[in-house]
């Protein structure tokens, strides 16, 4: 779990470094618009309105782990 979780925080900090300031300094105004009409809008499972205690204790083994604990 502990090497998936690097791997996962590897690749956030791969696109907020690489991808995401490309895609600011390329697309135009109607090219977030066409993006945006082409994914679904989800709710966060964890800390979205339906989330709750139902993934507290998957949250609380994450940050367990993310702590090396």
């Amino acid at each position: 779990a502990t090497k998936r979780l690097q791997l996962q925080r590897e690749h956030s900090e791969a696109e907020e470094r690489m991808l995401f300031p490309q895609a600011l300094a390329v697309f135009k105004p109607s090219d977030w618009a066409a993006l945006a009409g082409r994914f679904k809008t989800a709710d966060d499972p964890l800390f979205g309105e339906h989330g709750g205690e139902r993934f507290r204790l998957l949250y609380d083994y994450i940050m367990r782990e993310a702590a090396g604990q």
